[in-house]
């Protein structure tokens, strides 16, 4: 029942007959019911054999998107071990499976308190550099990611990768998905040029035969990079082609939908609005096969919608986006998530642009105390306060040097405020950052 990658000597040994009842009922959910049942009609069943059924079941639950009956058989058997404590590992493995439907689930706060409780098992029972170790590290940094906590994230994203270099060879696919994670969490930071290394790294350690969604990803996210660094451009455009061509061929809705997503948010970065718009558009319907309606991922599809719509001034239909971008923002994730201060400045952009400076305000006020906490050196940021400032000035029409514009900021919000706001005019560039 491991969740991590099964190798190395420490891995907990199941015996033939559970390798063999587990692969079976990989096969169809009928045949992990018919197992349950089987283990629990014998005359003697150990509590063990029953939460193992459990796993199975939510694991092929989970596997047909079935989300809230795969979390509930799986709390079923985190349930049993915890009353009949006979085997950690097992338990910790289940663990990390439940978080990763929650996960899928948005519900962020249970999953990370899962993940936890795995690692510190762990940890129990085997040495550091432990595959299982690394595994449920990657789970939880993947998790702290989604919630913003980027700097922990980094972290822990940094000691996965430690790990699996001590037992993975330099190509292996799994050492190349920890990286591209890696630049993900430190392109949120804009720490761009280690982004750029991990990410090169993760497309060059791919090989022919390896999936062609963990490449198109990879390729996808080193193309986002090279854009907001403003290099290769004929390079970009080659990878762009080949990735359009790649998405037609991934069978799976969740896997396509991901890579049309990165694509088209290089396509923002690079103005290519109404193409950026139709790829997105595309990605929204298929994320609606198999997303809640409240999913961090469908959130942010919505506010990069919104961003490749404002420039070709269908500011209405921004408005919209963003607005339903930030109410999912407020049931998936903290209020206090960057991506949610970037909704709101989308939204603030959309009603200045449409000359309603008093309704824009308290969004753009908001948008510069989230950005300023959590993201301060991020370009996103200085947009904000620039966007502010115009709406300040537009609405009242006073100078920037009037104290009136940084009313009701803290201290530390005015300090950033006035700092951006030293040299006068601010030429900011709308840079595109998830």
């Amino acid at each position: 029942m491991s969740s991590g990658e099964e190798t190395g000597e420490h891995l907990t040994e199941r015996t033939q007959l559970q390798d063999e009842q587990h692969e079976a009922a990989r096969e169809s959910v009928p045949v992990a019911r018919a197992l349950a049942r089987d283990w629990q009609q014998r005359s003697n069943p150990t509590p063990e054999e029953i939460a193992h059924a459990h796993h199975i079941i939510g694991v092929n639950l989970g596997a047909q998107g079935k989300l809230n009956d795969a979390v509930k058989a799986l709390q079923d058997a985190v349930s049993i071990y915890r009353k009949n404590p006979t085997n950690e590992a097992d338990m910790a493995s289940t663990l990390t499976v439940l978080a990763f439907y929650l996960m899928a689930k948005s519900d962020l706060t249970n999953a990370e308190a899962a993940l936890k409780e795995s690692l510190d098992i762990y940890r129990k029972i085997y040495p550091d550099n432990n595959p299982e170790i690394a595994a449920s590290r990657h789970e939880l940094a993947r998790c702290l990611l989604i919630q913003g906590q980027y700097q922990k994230s980094e972290d822990l994203f940094r000691q996965t990768l430690s790990i699996k270099l001590s037992y993975l060879p330099e190509g292996d696919i799994n050492i190349a998905f920890t990286r591209s994670t890696l630049a993900v969490c430190l392109i949120e930071q804009f720490k761009l040029p280690e982004a750029q290394l991990l990410l090169q790294q993760a497309v060059d350690a791919s090989s022919p035969t390896e999936f062609v969604f963990a490449k198109s990803l990879h390729r996808a996210r080193l193309a986002f990079v090279l854009v907001l660094n403003k290099e290769h451009p004929e390079e970009v455009e080659k990878v762009l082609l080949e990735l359009e061509k790649s998405a037609k061929l991934l069978n799976s809705n969740v896997d396509k939908a991901k890579v049309l997503c990165q694509l088209g948010e290089v396509m923002c970065v690079q103005s290519k609005w109404e193409q950026a718009t139709k790829t997105l558009r595309h990605a929204h319907e298929l994320q609606k096969t198999f997303l809640d309606q409240n999913h961090h991922e469908m959130s942010r599809t919505l506010y990069l919608l919104g961003e490749s719509l404002l420039p070709q001034n269908k500011q209405t239909e921004a408005e919209e986006l963003f607005k339903a971008a930030v109410e999912m923002q407020q049931q998936s994730w903290s209020l206090r998530h960057p991506q949610r201060g970037r909704s709101l400045l989308g939204l603030g952009r959309s009603l200045c642009s449409q000359n309603r400076w008093e309704e824009a305000k308290p969004y753009l006020k908001e948008a510069v105390a989230i950005l300023t906490d959590s993201t301060p050196h991020h370009p996103r940021t200085a947009e904000a306060v620039q966007e502010l400032r115009i709406c300040i000035t537009s609405a009242a029409h006073f100078t920037v040097s009037d104290p009136l514009t940084t009313a009701g900021f803290s201290p530390e919000e005015r300090k950033v405020y006035e700092h951006a706001m030293s040299d006068g005019e601010v030429d900011v560039e709308r840079t595109m950052i998830k």
